[in-house]
């Protein structure tokens, strides 16, 4: 399993990935790293973890310590670059686009086998 951590500004969503089949398992939220730990406190040590945030670096440093310190596990953090799979950022100054859009569009333009649209309203 593959643990997914999507931190955003009003909660932590959090799923068990399985790779082999694709699919989702367990799916929850978090209001805060603290009761993130608690609900992830325990569990056998999933293959890999991978996070996304929007939040500040302080709650993305604490989540990378509390991994190092559970499971020994380094956290794979999604950036935004210049391009990825296909896609290229346009933005003069990348830091103005947020992850959770770039992930969004690198996944709609994988889905889609090439140029598409996102409306996000």
């Amino acid at each position: 399993m593959i643990l997914e951590l999507d931190i955003g500004n009003s909660r932590i969503k959090w799923r068990m990935f399985d790779e082999q089949s694709g699919e989702p398992g367990e799916v929850a939220f978090a209001a805060n790293h603290e009761e993130l730990f608690k609900m992830l406190q325990g569990r056998v040590a999933p293959l890999m973890v991978r996070m996304s945030s929007v939040r500040g670096g302080d709650v993305s440093y604490a989540i990378e310590e509390w991994v190092d310190h559970e499971w020994s596990l380094p956290v794979h953090i999604a950036r935004v670059s210049s391009s990825c799979g296909g896609v290229h950022n346009q933005y003069k100054d990348q830091t103005r686009l947020g992850v959770d859009r770039w992930l969004a569009m690198l996944a709609a333009y994988q889905l889609a086998g090439g140029a598409c649209i996102i409306i996000d309203s």
